[in-house]
């Protein structure tokens, strides 16, 4: 057998590619959420 460590890097990247748009759509969420409460007690 071969060792094939291209194919494991490229599934830790799109792992952690999923991740981070988790995280940037969780954040975007919040920030908007704020950011409505933020003007409404203006």
């Amino acid at each position: 057998m071969s060792n094939r460590a291209g194919d494991e890097v490229r599934t830790r990247d799109l792992q952690l590619g999923r991740l981070s748009l988790y995280q940037l759509s969780y954040s975007r969420l919040i920030n908007a959420f704020l950011e409505t409460h933020l003007h409404e007690r203006k």
